[in-house]
Parts: C-alpha cells; structure tokens; sequence
C-alpha cells in the first residue's frame, strides 16, 4: 500500500508539535476519539523526527501510513477552527491538511 508523504521544514514542524500540547477537546464521538489514539502514536514519531532535523534549514518529506494521515489532517483541520488567534500555526496546519487532502 502506498504511504502518504508531505514536504514540511523544521519550523513548521516545531510548531505542530507545539499544538501536541494545547489542551483542545472537540466533541466527543467515536471518530474524533479514534483520532485522539490515533495522534497519541503520531506524536513521538513528529517528535523524533523534529529533534532529528532541528539542524536542518530545507524542506524534507515525512511519510505516514493512510490512518496516520487521516487522523494528521483532522488534528490539522482542528487547529484551524479552534486557534484563530495563531496565525503561523493556523497556516501550517492548512497547508499540511491540504497535502495530505491531496493524496487520500
């Protein structure tokens, strides 16, 4: 099964794993919590893979398997409802969800 990769440099993926840790609970359905498991794995491989580049200056592509990257693109699509106020991290999160909208 082919994977789905997105290109991304190291700042914006610092900031997506600075919205790991902002405390957001959309609603509570069954698929939303999916998501949530689903991000909880997600997230250490983002970290490692973020303090493996930290000296990287280029783009470089990150690749997940399709369930990852539903569940990358409904965190993403989150963000952007709920954090109006971040802008940078609103633009991150739309352009990765629209990659990774691309592909599935």
């Amino acid at each position: 099964m082919k994977t789905i990769e997105i290109k991304i440099n190291h700042s914006a993926l610092q900031e997506l794993c600075f919205a790991f840790d902002i405390p957001f609970y959309p609603e509570s359905s069954p698929e939303s919590k999916v998501v949530r498991s689903i991000m909880i794995e997600l997230t250490r491989k983002m970290f490692k893979k973020e303090i493996d580049k930290r000296q990287t200056v280029r783009e470089f592509k990150m690749s997940f398997k399709y369930y990852e990257a539903f569940a990358l693109e409904r965190f993403c699509r989150d963000i952007i409802c709920s954090n109006n106020e971040i802008t940078y991290l609103a633009n991150v999160a739309l352009s990765v969800a629209n990659q990774i909208h691309k592909q599935l």
